[in-house]
């Protein structure tokens, strides 16, 4: 059984593509934690697909982390893909939803406060919330 749910994970994680065939588009950074407050970006929901007006074609975090740290003591532009905002259309409708945010990036420490992860859209179609869990369960704290 968890053979066959890895295989599906890695099939939703873009596994089975290579790094040549991704479309335009169809892939950007899952914010995993957002640590600052002021930032009007949600977990696991969101997927920055954009900076300073250009799309992110590559999944170096090396490069995301250079732009945020040649905006510091300005501010840098962020396109966000929201998976909540658009849950019934496929990431690459003509419906989907990218909105633009300008964070201020700080001089001292040019962090976001974000933990980011590259990924497919796609992805976002399998983002379940666990509610509750039975007590004494594997799963209860």
């Amino acid at each position: 059984m968890f053979n066959a749910l890895n295989r599906f994970m890695s099939r939703l994680d873009g596994g089975d593509t290579h790094q040549g065939q991704q479309e335009p588009g169809s892939f950007g950074f899952q914010v995993l934690r957002n640590t600052n407050l002021q930032l009007a970006i949600e977990p696991w929901f969101d997927f920055i697909v954009g900076i300073n007006g250009r799309p992110i074609d590559n999944p170096g975090p090396s490069l995301f982390a250079q732009e945020v740290r040649n905006c510091a003591g300005g501010s840098v532009s962020l396109g966000v893909w929201s998976a909540k905002a658009s849950h019934s259309l496929p990431p690459q409708s003509p419906g989907q939803r990218t909105r633009e945010l300008h964070i201020p990036v700080p001089n001292d420490s040019a962090s976001l406060g974000l933990s980011l992860q590259f990924s497919p859209l796609a992805l976002a179609a399998n983002i379940w919330h666990v509610l509750d869990v039975s007590n004494n369960s594997p799963a209860d704290p």
